[in-house]
């Protein structure tokens, strides 16, 4: 199953049609911040402001994968967000945290849920561009120093290499 995976990094619009669908895909996951800018089956996010109001009506069609003690807390039993899963519930996260990396990163979150749910095809949107000041939202929040885009991109290629042990492949989309 060919599945895309959309992140909210400045070259998300260069490759995906905002505020649309891309043909292909069986399903689309949305990282945070990129559910404003894409419809999607499925978002992957943890942080309470976002859940709390910053994404207005904007909902996944089918679920929500998201942490124990952020966002699952304040969706709980709200059907408009679909269908719950927590980090600590999915199977492959839990599976490379026993190698010793935890995932670190919501876009990590994402590709191992898509791929428990049968994916066997990523294309991952959004992921280029790091070090511009904002995102494909105009946000220009939270650490975007070279330190921090090195951090998430050994943990990214990571959660790939673990991916691609259990022959679930994953192709950056870059512009």
């Amino acid at each position: 199953m060919r599945v895309a995976v959309c992140c909210p990094g400045p070259s998300l619009p260069q490759t995906w049609p905002l505020n649309g669908r891309a043909s292909g895909y069986e399903h689309v996951w949305a990282v945070n911040r990129a559910m404003l800018v894409v419809p999607a089956d499925w978002l992957a996010a943890t942080d309470v402001v976002f859940f709390q109001g910053l994404l207005g009506d904007a909902r996944p069609t089918t679920g929500t994968l998201t942490g124990e003690n952020t966002g699952a807390a304040i969706i709980k039993g709200d059907q408009s967000w679909g269908w719950l899963r927590t980090w600590g519930g999915t199977r492959l996260i839990e599976q490379q945290a026993k190698t010793g990396r935890p995932i670190q990163w919501t876009v990590q979150a994402a590709l191992l849920g898509a791929a428990e749910d049968g994916a066997t095809e990523i294309d991952l949107h959004g992921t280029g561009g790091n070090g511009l000041p904002e995102d494909c939202t105009g946000y220009r929040g939270e650490d975007r120093s070279a330190g921090r885009w090195a951090r998430e991109a050994d943990d990214l290629a990571y959660t790939i290499s673990f991916l691609a042990s259990r022959g679930v492949t994953v192709q950056r989309i870059l512009p």
